[in-house]
């Protein structure tokens, strides 16, 4: 198996730095994932688009 003490310190390790070093990277990816979300809130919407591709 492996130490969870490990396991839990390289996570709060990636979390810290993640926000420090890599949101600025990323950022962009969550934006463009919260406006699709917000812009198809109507189930209609996002199951029309995702079952019937243009």
């Amino acid at each position: 198996m492996f130490d969870k003490e490990i396991l839990k310190d390289v996570i709060a390790d990636y979390k810290r730095d993640f926000t420090q070093f890599q949101w600025g990277n990323e950022r962009y990816k969550w934006e463009a994932i919260q406006c699709f979300q917000q812009n198809m809130k109507e189930r209609g919407k996002l199951q029309s688009i995702l079952t019937n591709p243009a």
